[in-house]
């Protein structure tokens, strides 16, 4: 045989050898510890032993299995084979591909909370959308009737005889205005209907994961009371599932920030006191049956909101049932503590709504948190989704 097929033949083996050590690689799972099988030329393998003959060693890698010569074979590093083989079943569980014997429908409520989570995931990117959106087109709305408030004043002055054609450019102006008006409002209205869809969303997901997660629980205290810690009777595979289940829900659980929030008691009702638009604080009453964040004239002027009475035509009606007016604004933030809310819609009227108070805390702030009011302890807390902040934290 001539130099330059021994050449080629060692250089196939070579070559096999390098795409067996490759194979071997991807078949195992990357986070599985096995044997070592170091090979005389350097090279080694990864799996579990399980045949040893006086010619061949045989692991296996998962999937399939490779025998080795013995005589290419320098150094063996054993790993306990329960311990891999468990490795391998938990990288499983995490992908999704195994499910012990009696847990299936375990499995399949799991499915159907990571389905709610990414619809949660979804709705929460699409609310914080809809809140720049709501904030534009309410500035919008305000340019709008300004102007319309400003052609009204043009009319007081003018009449159709003593100048037709600017008569009928105002008319014209008018109801151009009056006719975007109408669709500002549409759109308000169709993106207050889907944020509240997407909360509803949210909401849903948090009741769905709170009684997985009590499911768990329940499953885990069953096998403690069953079996001994340490008993063969143990369901490894069973403990191992429900472990894996309550790391990724554990998970999950802590996308939900909870704030709690300190306040002072006044007559039955609390008081809390909030900063707006990073500035000035101010004494707000909690109340979760005003649909908007309110402000009196007073605070309004020190946040230098250009508040007008005669701009306040949106009419509200009040706790007690009294009607009145107030103006729109979009507050760029809320805080009360640790919790805070962009482009909160405000109202302005024209009073405060009670001695010593800047406004009321209402839905338009509290809608972007889960409210819990601990009746023994007197304590508000508030509990918001933020995935993104945990998604960086793993990252």
């Amino acid at each position: 045989m001539n130099k330059g097929m021994v050449s080629m033949k060692r250089t196939i083996r070579t070559t096999i050898g390098i795409m067996t050590v490759l194979l071997t690689a991807l078949l195992l799972p990357s986070t599985v510890s096995a044997d070592k099988i170091y090979l005389k030329n350097g090279r080694f393998y990864e799996g579990v032993v399980k045949e040893e003959t006086p010619t061949n060693i045989t692991i296996s890698i998962g999937l399939g299995s490779i025998t080795i010569p013995r005589d290419k074979v320098d150094l063996i590093k054993r790993e306990n084979e329960q311990k891999v083989k468990q490795r391998w079943k938990k990288e499983l569980v995490t992908e999704g591909k195994f499910v012990p014997p009696g847990m299936n429908d375990l499995a399949k409520e799991f499915d159907a909370v990571k389905s709610a989570h990414q619809a949660a995931k979804e709705a929460d990117r699409n609310d914080h959308k809809r809140a720049e959106e709501r904030a534009d087109l309410l500035d919008e709305l305000q340019q709008v009737k300004l102007h319309r408030t400003r052609y009204a004043e043009q009319f007081q002055s003018l009449s159709i005889e003593q100048d037709p054609d600017r008569y009928n450019d105002l008319i014209n102006r008018q109801n151009k205005l009056t006719s975007r008006a109408v669709i500002i409002n549409s759109k308000l209205k169709n993106i207050t209907e889907r944020a509240k869809n997407d909360r509803e969303t949210i909401s849903h997901y948090l009741q769905q994961l709170t009684a997985f997660k009590a499911k768990l629980d329940k499953q885990q205290a069953d096998l403690s009371e069953l079996h001994l810690p340490g008993s063969d009777a143990l369901d490894d595979q069973k403990v191992l599932f429900i472990t894996t289940l309550t790391k990724q829900t554990d998970q999950f659980s802590d996308e939900f920030q909870e704030i709690t929030v300190p306040h002072q008691q006044h007559k039955g009702h609390m008081i809390l006191t909030v900063k707006i638009n990073d500035s000035i604080r101010g004494r707000f009453l909690l109340d979760t049956g005003a649909s908007y964040v309110t402000l009196s004239p007073t605070i309004a002027q020190n946040l230098k909101l250009n508040y007008s009475p005669d701009a306040a035509s949106v009419p509200l009606t009040l706790a007690n049932g009294a009607t009145t007016k107030g103006q729109v604004v979009v507050l760029k933030s809320v805080a009360i503590g640790d919790a805070s809310a962009n482009n909160v819609v405000a109202m302005i009227l024209p009073e405060s709504p009670g001695d010593g108070l800047d406004g009321l805390l209402g839905m338009s702030f509290l809608r972007q948190f889960f409210i819990h009011i601990d009746p023994n302890s007197d304590t508000l807390i508030l509990k918001k989704f933020n995935p993104d902040s945990q998604e960086a934290i793993r990252k």
